[in-house]
Protein backbone atom coordinates (compact mmCIF):
# COMPACT_ATOMS: atom_id res chain seq x y z
CA UNK A 1 0.00 0.00 0.00
CA UNK A 2 1.16 3.29 -1.12
CA UNK A 3 -0.13 6.62 0.06
CA UNK A 4 1.05 9.68 -2.09
CA UNK A 5 0.78 12.87 -0.87
CA UNK A 6 1.37 15.84 -3.28
CA UNK A 7 4.49 18.10 -1.43
CA UNK A 8 7.99 17.46 -2.04
CA UNK A 9 11.52 19.30 -1.56
CA UNK A 10 9.97 21.69 -4.31
CA UNK A 11 7.22 23.04 -2.83
CA UNK A 12 8.48 24.78 -0.07
CA UNK A 13 11.25 27.07 0.94
CA UNK A 14 13.31 24.91 2.67
CA UNK A 15 13.48 21.66 0.62
CA UNK A 16 15.61 20.18 3.38
CA UNK A 17 12.59 20.06 6.17
CA UNK A 18 10.09 18.40 3.25
CA UNK A 19 13.33 15.62 2.81
CA UNK A 20 13.38 15.41 6.57
CA UNK A 21 9.47 15.35 6.98
CA UNK A 22 9.43 12.32 5.59
CA UNK A 23 12.62 10.66 5.70
CA UNK A 24 12.65 10.59 9.62
CA UNK A 25 9.29 9.71 9.99
CA UNK A 26 9.45 6.19 12.04
CA UNK A 27 6.76 4.02 13.56
CA UNK A 28 5.42 5.00 16.81
CA UNK A 29 6.28 2.53 20.15
CA UNK A 30 2.72 0.98 19.83
CA UNK A 31 3.33 -0.27 16.76
CA UNK A 32 3.88 -3.64 17.54
CA UNK A 33 1.42 -6.08 15.59
CA UNK A 34 3.33 -4.48 12.33
CA UNK A 35 6.44 -5.92 13.64
CA UNK A 36 4.50 -9.49 14.11
CA UNK A 37 2.87 -9.78 11.24
CA UNK A 38 6.21 -8.61 9.14
CA UNK A 39 4.84 -4.93 7.72
CA UNK A 40 6.95 -2.13 7.73
CA UNK A 41 6.43 1.45 6.92
CA UNK A 42 8.62 4.18 5.87
CA UNK A 43 8.45 7.60 3.65
CA UNK A 44 10.71 8.80 0.80
CA UNK A 45 10.66 12.43 -0.66
CA UNK A 46 11.13 13.54 -4.16
CA UNK A 47 10.67 16.82 -5.66
CA UNK A 48 7.55 16.53 -6.40
CA UNK A 49 5.95 14.30 -4.03
CA UNK A 50 6.01 12.55 -0.36
CA UNK A 51 5.46 8.36 -0.61
CA UNK A 52 4.56 6.83 1.97
CA UNK A 53 4.60 2.89 2.09
CA UNK A 54 3.83 -0.11 4.34
CA UNK A 55 4.64 -3.50 2.97
CA UNK A 56 3.67 -6.90 4.34
CA UNK A 57 1.96 -10.30 2.57
CA UNK A 58 -1.77 -9.38 1.35
CA UNK A 59 -3.74 -11.28 3.95
CA UNK A 60 -2.64 -8.32 6.42
CA UNK A 61 -4.05 -5.50 4.70
CA UNK A 62 -5.57 -3.93 7.63
CA UNK A 63 -2.36 -4.57 9.36
CA UNK A 64 -0.78 -2.70 6.27
CA UNK A 65 -3.21 0.19 6.48
CA UNK A 66 -3.16 0.93 9.79
CA UNK A 67 0.78 1.01 9.77
CA UNK A 68 -0.04 3.96 7.39
CA UNK A 69 -2.34 5.68 9.29
CA UNK A 70 -0.09 5.19 12.59
CA UNK A 71 2.79 5.92 10.70
CA UNK A 72 1.37 9.72 9.96
CA UNK A 73 -0.58 10.43 12.26
CA UNK A 74 1.43 9.11 15.43
CA UNK A 75 4.94 8.79 13.82
CA UNK A 76 7.40 10.41 15.60
CA UNK A 77 10.78 12.19 15.11
CA UNK A 78 14.32 11.63 16.87
CA UNK A 79 15.69 14.76 18.43
CA UNK A 80 18.90 12.82 18.56
CA UNK A 81 18.64 11.80 14.48
CA UNK A 82 17.86 15.56 13.92
CA UNK A 83 20.89 16.94 15.47
CA UNK A 84 23.34 13.43 14.15
CA UNK A 85 22.58 14.09 10.73
CA UNK A 86 22.92 18.06 11.36
CA UNK A 87 26.36 16.79 12.80
CA UNK A 88 27.39 14.63 9.93
CA UNK A 89 26.00 17.23 7.33
CA UNK A 90 28.14 19.76 9.19
CA UNK A 91 31.00 17.23 8.50
CA UNK A 92 30.78 15.90 5.53
CA UNK A 93 30.43 19.77 4.02
CA UNK A 94 34.02 20.34 5.65
CA UNK A 95 35.46 18.54 2.58
CA UNK A 96 37.17 20.51 -0.98
CA UNK A 97 35.27 17.86 -2.70
CA UNK A 98 31.63 18.20 -1.08
CA UNK A 99 31.95 21.72 -1.42
CA UNK A 100 32.85 21.04 -5.12
CA UNK A 101 29.76 18.99 -5.45
CA UNK A 102 27.24 20.89 -4.48
CA UNK A 103 28.36 24.10 -6.22
CA UNK A 104 28.51 21.56 -9.79
CA UNK A 105 24.46 20.89 -8.37
CA UNK A 106 23.97 24.57 -7.85
CA UNK A 107 25.53 25.24 -11.31
CA UNK A 108 23.70 22.04 -12.93
CA UNK A 109 20.52 23.11 -11.83
CA UNK A 110 20.31 26.58 -12.10
CA UNK A 111 21.66 26.37 -16.02
CA UNK A 112 18.72 23.35 -16.38
CA UNK A 113 15.71 25.26 -14.38
CA UNK A 114 16.89 28.30 -13.89
CA UNK A 115 17.74 30.27 -10.58
CA UNK A 116 14.17 31.21 -9.96
CA UNK A 117 12.70 27.75 -10.35
CA UNK A 118 11.88 25.01 -7.41
CA UNK A 119 14.18 22.92 -8.91
CA UNK A 120 17.00 25.04 -9.37
CA UNK A 121 17.35 25.01 -5.56
CA UNK A 122 20.09 23.34 -3.95
CA UNK A 123 20.10 22.54 -0.64
CA UNK A 124 22.60 23.67 1.65
CA UNK A 125 24.02 23.60 5.41
CA UNK A 126 22.10 26.62 6.46
CA UNK A 127 18.62 24.14 5.74
CA UNK A 128 19.44 21.65 7.68
CA UNK A 129 20.60 23.65 10.29
CA UNK A 130 17.60 25.36 10.41
CA UNK A 131 15.39 22.11 11.39
CA UNK A 132 13.84 20.91 14.03
CA UNK A 133 11.64 18.47 15.69
CA UNK A 134 8.78 21.20 16.04
CA UNK A 135 9.19 21.89 12.30
CA UNK A 136 9.28 18.39 11.51
CA UNK A 137 5.78 17.53 13.04
CA UNK A 138 4.49 21.23 11.88
CA UNK A 139 5.49 20.15 8.43
CA UNK A 140 3.78 16.47 8.53
CA UNK A 141 0.54 18.47 10.10
CA UNK A 142 -0.36 20.53 7.79
CA UNK A 143 0.90 18.24 4.32
CA UNK A 144 0.41 14.77 5.63
CA UNK A 145 -3.50 15.17 5.36
CA UNK A 146 -6.14 12.94 3.57
CA UNK A 147 -6.85 16.34 1.63
CA UNK A 148 -3.55 16.11 -0.02
CA UNK A 149 -3.09 12.30 -0.75
CA UNK A 150 -4.19 9.65 -2.94
CA UNK A 151 -3.98 5.71 -1.64
CA UNK A 152 -2.93 2.82 -3.65
CA UNK A 153 -3.33 -0.68 -3.03
CA UNK A 154 -1.66 -3.32 -5.21
CA UNK A 155 -2.08 -7.12 -4.66
CA UNK A 156 -4.56 -9.98 -4.22
CA UNK A 157 -7.20 -8.74 -2.25
CA UNK A 158 -10.78 -8.09 -2.10
CA UNK A 159 -11.51 -4.71 -3.15
CA UNK A 160 -15.03 -4.39 -1.38
CA UNK A 161 -13.54 -5.49 2.18
CA UNK A 162 -10.21 -3.46 1.20
CA UNK A 163 -12.29 -0.41 0.50
CA UNK A 164 -14.08 -0.94 4.10
CA UNK A 165 -10.85 -1.31 5.68
CA UNK A 166 -10.13 1.72 4.29
CA UNK A 167 -12.72 3.79 5.44
CA UNK A 168 -12.49 2.50 9.34
CA UNK A 169 -8.48 3.39 9.30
Amino acid sequence: TSMVYAVGTSHVDNPALAEWAGEFLSLPMDAEAMARTGVDAYCRVGADETTCESRGVSIYLDVMLKALERLVSAGEYSQEGIEGAQKTYRSGMTTRQAQTDLEYDRQFRQAMFGPTHPYGRVTTLDDYNKISRDDLNAFRKKHYVASNATLFIAGDFDPAKAEKMVRSV
